[in-house]
């Protein structure tokens, strides 16, 4: 047998079965959970039968409604990534997707000392942001903090870390006067 072929090909019927098989259904309301297996995020993902992976609730919106138009998503009312209860599933647009997750409060990002993949805290980019001012170079700070010479660059102009107010003086932001 050659790699990569398939040795059975499912019929439709067999696809839609075996999908099932691997869904959690508690009841008709409640939020039917994929079982299989879940992306870091918590999407159910699989893989059909051209080899293509596709998350599980886009599988069960097609399998029970038809397919999905082209450039639209498939969003869940129930805000459970692993859901697949059709009836917990609409077709958006890619703004609906962005609002939903806005107004859930489901961000990926998050800023500053939060995020997981942050090397530096709070207080390391206050301090950076001391030696700048007190006339370190970009590398030198760079360099004793672990980062990459433009990491700091984007601190100093305010590109990143922006959220952590710039130092003020007497109680007022320091702003800079140009005279003519």
């Amino acid at each position: 047998m050659e790699v990569g072929i398939m040795p059975v090909k499912y019929t439709h019927e067999q696809r839609r079965a075996k999908f099932w098989e691997k869904v959690y259904i508690p009841s008709l309301l409640a939020c039917w959970v994929w079982q299989g297996y879940k992306n870091p995020q918590g999407y159910g993902q699989l893989h059909v039968a051209d080899r293509r992976q596709v998350r599980a609730h886009r599988m069960a919106w097609e399998i029970v409604y038809g397919p999905i138009p082209k450039g639209l998503h498939c969003l869940h009312k129930c805000d459970n990534p692993s859901c697949v209860n059709p009836s917990h599933l609409y077709i958006g647009t890619n703004l609906d997707n962005v609002r939903d997750r806005m107004n859930r409060n489901r961000q990926s990002y998050t800023k500053g000392e939060k995020n997981g993949k942050s090397k530096l805290t709070d207080d390391k980019v206050k301090e950076i942001r001391d030696l700048l001012k007190a006339g370190h170079t970009q590398q030198s700070v760079a360099n004793q903090f672990n980062v990459s010479r433009p990491l700091i660059g984007y601190i100093k102009r305010g590109v990143i870390w922006k959220h952590l107010k710039q130092h003020q003086t007497e109680g007022r932001s320091c702003q800079i006067v140009q005279s003519h």
